[in-house]
């Protein structure tokens, strides 16, 4: 998903790499000013009509529930929304006219995360969410694969690594096959766009000293406090079911992944790069 917050900053989210929880924080702060569904950086300038905001029932609700009881939201409350969510279509209308332009004024960013943790959480969500018939879909590809069959195929195999593609795919103009090698040209155009790319990646495990880094203007109430991840760590906050059985899922595949260590991180090279893994 794509979000503009205020004072002119663009976020990506990059799937599992702690995005619910910078949503939360400025949700919570009446900072968002539209979110859209499934957006890619790409998008902006070659497939705007595919886009679709999503700043409607569902996160008006959560607002809702965290500013008032719902009892208590009035019909000035939802002329207000109606409002805001008009501004938001203006706002990005306006960006549509000529992104190239309207871009340079907005500062973009992304969370990021380690690369061993990052396919443990991606696969194990996957795995576990409502399985599709698109024999393409990783929620099928999960279902049938083990772990280590998983790593195999989009890692070892693969001449650049899952991860790397999906990072690249959503904050770059590049646009790559998640399931195929890469041509040599289809790599190198990956490679440039990465390192030509605009946006700031922040380091989920390090988020707080990142945000007060990269983007100080949306998060100054950082300086005397801390970030709180809506999930803590890797095994989720506390009482929530299956804790016991991700941990031990987490260690034992942390444990393969160590060692093809050197594999991912040459599979991986712009995140290890990038980001100072």
């Amino acid at each position: 998903k794509m979000y503009l917050v205020k004072v002119n900053y663009i976020f990506y989210h990059i799937p599992k790499t702690g995005g619910k929880s910078i949503y939360r924080y400025f949700l919570e702060r009446n900072m968002l000013e539209f979110a859209t569904s499934h957006t890619s950086y790409r998008e902006l300038f070659s497939d705007t009509e595919s886009i679709k905001l999503i700043f409607k029932p569902k996160t008006l609700e959560i607002y809702k529930n965290m500013s008032k009881p719902p009892e208590r939201f009035t019909s000035s409350d939802e002329a207000q929304c109606e409002k805001e969510k008009n501004e938001m279509l203006t706002s990005f209308q306006n960006i549509m006219q000529n992104p190239v332009n309207k871009l340079k004024n907005y500062k973009v960013f992304a969370t990021i995360r380690n690369p061993m943790d990052w396919y443990i959480s991606f696969y194990n969500h996957a795995k576990n969410m409502p399985t599709k018939d698109n024999n393409s879909s990783f929620t099928k590809i999960c279902s049938i694969l083990s772990f280590k069959d998983f790593i195999k195929e989009y890692v070892e195999n693969a001449n650049v690594g899952l991860y790397t593609k999906m990072v690249c795919n959503q904050t770059t103009l590049t646009k790559t096959d998640a399931h195929n090698r890469l041509t040599e040209e289809q790599e190198k155009k990956l490679y440039e766009n990465f390192n030509n790319s605009c946006v700031n990646f922040l380091k989920i495990e390090n988020i707080r000293e990142d945000m007060l880094k990269y983007i100080p203007e949306i998060c100054s109430d950082l300086q005397d406090n801390n970030f709180l991840h809506v999930n803590r760590g890797v095994v989720g906050p506390p009482n929530v079911s299956g804790r016991k059985e991700y941990l031990n899922f987490f260690e034992k595949s942390y444990g393969h992944l160590l060692e093809k260590y050197d594999i991912i991180r040459e599979k991986d090279a712009l995140i290890f790069e990038k980001a100072g893994y």
